[in-house]
């Protein structure tokens, strides 16, 4: 049966952790528990993570709520008003700056909207006061430090170079900040509450805590007789804003972020927003890329830095969380999702169609790209097409031997898996596949990218199975109107638009040839799918 792609213009229709300890508690916070995206566990042996042990610290390690995201916790930064804490890197798991790095991250900021306070902050430094970190507060936290940046409470601070040294030293810092600290002139003296000076009101910025380049000085003059007195703003680098919803943050929401570190350009690149919040399913994002200077959080030049998270509240608070899914240096690994038709011998790719009948293979495969540790008790729960009579799944590894599954657990298009072997640099790949068949329909089925989420206790990573159609196999005849030819080569596109009357000729291995009485418009050609106007499909010619 001779077989050829035609392009038809027509439209057919168709450590030291500690967990459940909360300084406040209301619904906003159950809420986020109970949304919680998968995350790693924090509380066991040999922890990434420890809380801070700065005096005024709240910070608490709670287990989230909800049942599809199963072993995944939460560092709780802030609940109340007046609050900070923090969270950091234990020794062994500091980020090495001279390897490429990624961090990956999930922020909850609360529903407060423009009545939130303060923020919190993502740092990396070198203060010796290691797990002590922090800013040099007196009585109580200050908002407008995050947790990290310096302390303008005294209106008597002339030098920058002193101010620099309240806050957090040989660090830099990403902000994500809620409340607008923007005052002014005499009202803003010893108020700690000036660090946003034309800059949008919530944002998220970076720099560096403890340089004095990163504050502006400004003076409120005592006149001839008085005294100077003096404040503080902030630049902020690479600001990334949203005018549209100016209260971006603080929106009952959980947001993900992704850094990478290029250990060559010496560059930190962010992007907020890479994953639905809801769905999981990986989008663009908004990005910014900032310059490192090693020098202002590495003086030393160890090479490495401890990294993890500060906030802090005012009057104004929220509640603030934070769920990691990537750690820097422990397990380096990702996934990939892909779709075959069998039957047409081609990749299913984002938004294209099969047909209906067509035989199928769905690829999930994982790899180990490195890290200190190997990847293992990798768990995952996929999210399979609609449409599809599954016939046959498993597993299979770089080395070792196959891994059944059974079909039997394939409940509402969901199958839950546990992967007997672990990943490293011996055995650095598993491949979940699935084959089928596409279901008979009697119209379009579409089915929506799937996100399916592999997890363990050092990673997390996703890989999204990209959105397409099942379409129903339909016969069309075709009726030659007119002698002018369009010749199509194999699986070669032609375009049909309204009006047109063609003549088709098909190309098989041996030369070119007619379809038989095609020209007569006695035999009809089977068109297979559904069509839509300017997109490739199937023919083969009856028998």
């Amino acid at each position: 049966m001779l077989k050829r792609w035609l392009c038809v213009g027509l439209t057919v229709l168709a450590v030291g952790l500690t967990g459940g300890l909360r300084a406040h508690a209301d619904s906003d916070f159950d809420q986020a528990l109970a949304t919680a995206p998968q995350g790693i566990s924090l509380n066991k042996t040999n922890s990434i993570i420890a809380l801070g042990t700065a005096p005024m610290s709240h910070a608490a390690i709670e287990d989230t709520t909800n049942a599809n995201t199963p072993g995944t916790q939460a560092v709780v930064v802030n609940t109340a008003p007046y609050q900070f804490g923090t969270a950091w890197s234990t020794d062994e798991n500091s980020i090495d700056l001279t390897h490429n790095q990624t961090i990956g991250f999930w922020f909850y900021f609360g529903n407060q909207g423009v009545h939130a306070g303060d923020g919190m902050a993502f740092v990396m430094q070198n203060d010796p006061r290691g797990l002590a970190a922090t800013p040099d507060y007196t009585d109580r936290p200050i908002g407008e430090t995050l947790g990290v940046w310096a302390v303008d409470t005294n209106p008597d601070q002339a030098y920058v170079s002193e101010f620099a040294k309240t806050a957090i030293q040989n660090s830099w810092a990403l902000e994500f900040d809620t409340h607008y600290n923007g005052l002014s002139g005499k009202s803003a003296l010893g108020t700690a509450n000036a660090f946003d000076l034309g800059e949008p009101a919530v944002h998220i910025a970076s720099n560096y805590p403890g340089s004095g380049d990163t504050y502006d000085k400004r003076t409120v003059s005592g006149g001839l007789l008085g005294k100077d007195h003096y404040y503080y703003s902030m630049h902020h680098n690479g600001v990334i804003a949203d005018n549209d919803q100016p209260n971006f943050l603080s929106n009952g929401q959980w947001h993900h972020m992704t850094l990478k570190w290029d250990a060559t350009a010496k560059t930190m690149t962010y992007t907020f927003n890479d994953r639905n919040a809801k769905t999981g399913v990986a989008q663009s994002g908004t990005s910014q890329t900032v310059p490192i200077d090693l020098d202002k959080i590495d003086p030393a030049h160890t090479g490495r830095a401890r990294w993890g998270f500060t906030g802090t509240t005012g009057q104004d608070y929220e509640n603030n969380l934070i769920i990691l899914d990537n750690t820097p240096g422990l397990v380096d690994g990702t996934a990939e999702a892909s779709l075959q038709d069998l039957t047409h011998n081609h990749p299913v790719t984002k938004d294209s169609q099969i047909v209906s009948g067509d035989k199928v293979e769905l690829n999930y495969q994982l790899h180990y790209n490195g890290g200190r540790q190997s990847w293992s008790n990798i768990n995952s729960r996929l999210n399979l097409p609609r449409g599809i009579t599954y016939d046959a799944a498993e597993i299979d590894y770089a080395k070792g031997p196959t891994q059944s599954l059974k079909l039997s657990d394939i409940q509402d298009s969901k199958l839950a898996m546990t992967l007997d072997q672990s990943l490293d640099r011996d055995n650095d790949t598993a491949t979940v596949k699935l084959w089928g068949t596409a279901d008979k329909v009697d119209e379009t089925l579409y089915n929506r990218t799937q996100p399916n989420t592999f997890s363990s206790n050092t990673l997390v990573t996703n890989a999204d199975m990209p959105a397409f159609a099942i379409n129903p196999s339909v016969d069309l005849d075709l009726n030659v109107t007119s002698a002018n030819p369009v010749t199509l080569h194999t699986k070669e596109d032609g375009t049909v638009t309204e009006g047109d009357h063609v003549f088709v000729t098909i190309e098989p291995d041996h030369g070119p040839v007619a379809v038989p009485n095609f020209g007569d418009q006695t035999d009809p050609v089977r068109l297979v799918g559904q069509l839509f106007a300017g997109n490739s499909v199937l023919f083969e010619e009856l028998d």
